[in-house]
C-alpha cells in the first residue's frame, strides 16, 4: 500500500465506468495484474472499503474459444483472507481499483489482442462473454 499510495511511483486510479471498451480495459489491468502476481488495490462501494486483490485464475476454454477469467483472490481486512470470488461475482460488485502504472500499460496491449473474446465464469460453473 505504502508503495502504491505514498511514493507516487507506481499507481493508476481506475473507476470502473462508460462504455464496454472503457471496462474492458478497466477488467484487463485487474486480469493483467493478477497473471503478472502483481497486487491490485480494491475499493468497494465508493470507496468506503479497501482490500488487496492478490491472485486469481483465468484459462482458454477451447470449446467457446473465449479467454475465461475464473476468479480472484481478495484479502479483504473485515472477512479475512483468501476469498475467492468468481470473476461474474466480481464484475457485479462496485469496485474502482488502483494497480501497478506497468499492469496498466500492459493491459492495453492485452485487451487489444485478447478484448472480444473475454469470457466470465460465474459461480455455477457457467462462462459467458464478457462484453
Amino acid at each position: 500500500m505504502n508503495y502504491f499510495t505514498r511514493s507516487g511511483k507506481d499507481a493508476t486510479l481506475a473507476y470502473r465506468c462508460c462504455t464496454n471498451d472503457d471496462i474492458g480495459l478497466y477488467y484487463s489491468e485487474e486480469v493483467t495484474s493478477i497473471n503478472g502476481l502483481v497486487p491490485f488495490v480494491a475499493m468497494i462501494g465508493g470507496a468506503t472499503h479497501a482490500g488487496v486483490a492478490r491472485g486469481g485464475s483465468w484459462h482458454y476454454d477451447d470449446s467457446t474459444s473465449l479467454y475465461v477469467w475464473d476468479s480472484v483472490i481478495f484479502q479483504d481486512p473485515l472477512v479475512g483472507s483468501d476469498q475467492v470470488y468468481f470473476a461474474a461475482q466480481w464484475t457485479d460488485e462496485d469496485v474502482d481499483h488502483i494497480v501497478s502504472n506497468s499492469a496498466s500499460q500492459q493491459a492495453a496491449y492485452n485487451y487489444g489482442t485478447y478484448g472480444g473474446r473475454i469470457g466470465l465464469r460465474g459461480s455455477t460453473g457457467t462462462i459467458k462473454q464478457a462484453y
